[in-house]
């Protein structure tokens, strides 16, 4: 039927935050963010007026605005906008923890783990759910843990961002849906 078939090409289109051009590629679109609607004189986003010293900055982060990550992980498909990212990541994978908590021993692939959690031995916990009290010492984790308390009718697009295109069940991490 023609009418479904304009309503999936409808759905395939990328179109520009700024001025609503439509168009079939996400390249596309990120060439004419840069060509239309950034002055030659000027690193800013034109999104969010976020400024850069260099160009290539500037385009990795519309990537991330236009959801562009071109590169993948071969082992697990999560996928980044900077190569340095999925480099980082794919550190996850070989099995090594060299960053240990002075603190409990736990050990963790990446640094930035090992950071975070070294904020749960602290006695600051300044984020609490305003349902049950409970305090989290991270804003991150509070806002998974606020999604406990809905119901599957009651959580909207927002909280749960990530669906399944087989049966529609949503998520709120984009990691749950690619395990499920």
């Amino acid at each position: 039927n023609i009418a479904n078939e304009v309503d999936e090409l409808a759905e395939k289109l990328h179109s520009c935050p700024i001025c609503k051009a439509d168009f079939q590629l996400r390249s596309s679109l990120l060439k004419h963010i840069c060509k239309q609607h950034i002055p030659k004189s000027m690193l800013c986003c034109p999104i969010c007026q976020k400024k850069f010293s260099q160009k290539n900055g500037l385009v990795q982060h519309l990537q991330a605005h236009i959801g562009t990550r071109p590169y993948s992980c071969v082992i697990c498909g999560k996928s980044f906008v900077q190569k340095n990212h999925l480099k980082r990541h794919e550190l996850m994978h070989t099995g090594k923890h060299p960053f240990s908590c002075g603190v409990c021993s736990k050990t963790f692939s990446l640094k930035h783990h090992l950071t975070r959690h070294t904020f749960t031995h602290s006695e600051s916990h300044p984020f609490r759910c305003q349902v049950c009290r409970k305090k989290f010492t991270a804003e991150s984790t509070l806002h998974q843990h606020v999604g406990t308390h809905s119901t599957e009718t009651e959580r909207d697009k927002n909280e749960r961002p990530f669906s399944c295109r087989v049966c529609n069940k949503a998520f709120v991490l984009k990691h749950h849906l690619s395990r499920h």
